[in-house]
């Protein structure tokens, strides 16, 4: 989804776009652009994704 936004993004409205990275800490919500550099994006929410994967595929 993120990947689908940011071609989008690319094509269209790059100027317009900025991308974010919440992140909820015990002092409240820490934000992070991230818009230069998606790979922080993506390595983070990587490891949930095999999670559920994984939990789909019913792979230990």
């Amino acid at each position: 989804m993120i990947e689908a936004l940011k071609v989008y993004s690319d094509r269209s409205i790059k100027e317009q776009t900025h991308f974010y990275f919440n992140k909820l800490t015990p002092e409240g919500v820490e934000v992070k652009e991230v818009t230069d550099d998606l790979s922080f994006l993506f390595e983070t929410l990587s490891l949930p994704f095999q999670k559920l994967e994984q939990t789909v595929l019913g792979i230990s």
